[in-house]
């Protein structure tokens, strides 16, 4: 079954039974029925480094057309022509992956769903349904984690009522690719998030550039002092998960630690890959020290260089164009391409 609605259909009453009526039970899964396509769900592990193990999974779309081959998810959320079907589908995947989620889960792992903006927008006029579904399953509210893509919506008031409603509901709330693009920490402050995920790109950033690693801890220590836990997404490699280890951050997630599978991680595993990352951290911890502390032996020494030539009566542009270049040098290395223009390396949070 598919419902196909029509340019002019201003506001249908999208109510659980009727989103129900394209999901079909296969043992102890649920799939959904959508333009032709069968959706399911599939589950990325989330993990604390300090507990070594998951915390959570995040719920992700899986989509397949009727001779088996996969599909996109980007593909299938493009498919949408108009506000109703984007609303159907949103509320058809969270219906999936909660529902996936309880019959695999214990009583202790959160389940972080994605909300289509347009949803936190306009879903309100569509009829009452994350509440009922809740109420339906007996989920607790509280280990339902919402993400909001807080950059692509503008209306801060609109921002805070949505956030407002799921936290009256009991769930948390997480702003989602912080980082990206506009993101600002005012939003962060006016709508208090348990939990403020970091773009990929900034992991990428952080362990390809020295200078935005050493700025990172700071933007996590921030988040804390803001009064919410940070999630680094989009782990990949050894590297970026020691400088996500370096940075203080809460959890992390990412294929370095584990793919989304249709299966969750047995509750007593402990993530062998986070177990090797501990044992290597100590060793990357002490030569990061060593590190900075010679870059600091090096400004000193050039420093006091600078101020002998000054006293020496030379100019100050004189005097100080070594130190200059040693900063030069040190904010922009060599491996990275030498003397970019500088505003096109700020750190991507401004």
């Amino acid at each position: 079954m598919s419902f196909c609605f029509q340019s002019n259909t201003t506001h249908p009453q999208l109510h659980l039974d009727m989103i129900e009526s394209l999901v079909t039970q296969e043992g102890a899964k649920v799939n959904g029925q959508y333009n032709g396509l069968r959706l399911t769900s599939a589950f990325q592990p989330i993990f604390s480094i300090p507990h070594r193990r998951q915390v959570g999974y995040e719920g992700l779309l899986r989509a397949f057309n009727p001779d088996g081959t996969a599909v996109s998810p980007l593909e299938v959320f493009r498919t949408p022509r108009t506000e109703p079907d984007a609303i159907l589908l949103d509320r058809l995947c969270r219906n999936l992956h909660l529902r996936n989620f309880m019959t695999m889960a214990d009583d202790i792992h959160w389940i972080f769903i994605n909300v289509s903006p347009q949803v936190i927008v306009n879903g309100k006029h569509y009829g009452a349904y994350f509440s009922e579904l809740l109420q339906r399953y007996d989920i607790p509210p509280h280990r339902v984690v919402i993400e909001i893509l807080e950059g692509e919506i503008h209306d801060e008031d609109l921002l805070a009522d949505a956030a407002g409603y799921y936290k009256k509901l009991g769930c948390l709330i997480a702003i989602d690719d912080f980082g990206a693009g506009h993101s600002n920490f005012e939003r962060i402050w006016r709508i208090g998030p348990d939990i403020v995920k970091l773009d990929r790109s900034v992991i990428t950033q952080a362990a390809q550039n020295r200078s935005v690693a050493r700025v990172l801890p700071n933007l996590v220590n921030l988040i804390h002092e803001s009064g919410s836990l940070a999630l680094i997404e989009g782990v990949e490699t050894e590297n970026e998960a020691l400088v996500a280890m370096n940075s203080g951050s809460d959890f992390v997630q990412g294929f370095y630690f584990g793919k989304p599978s249709g299966q969750l991680i047995p509750p007593v595993t402990e993530n062998h890959r986070i177990i090797e990352l501990c044992g290597k951290f100590k060793t990357y911890s002490d030569d990061l020290e060593t590190r900075q502390k010679n870059e600091l032996v090096q400004y000193m020494e050039t420093f006091m260089r600078s101020a002998g030539l000054i006293q020496s009566g030379f100019s100050i542009e004189h005097a100080c164009a070594g130190f200059l270049d040693q900063e030069r040098d040190t904010m922009f290395p060599p491996e990275q391409g030498r003397y970019p223009v500088r505003k096109k390396h700020r750190f991507p949070f401004s």
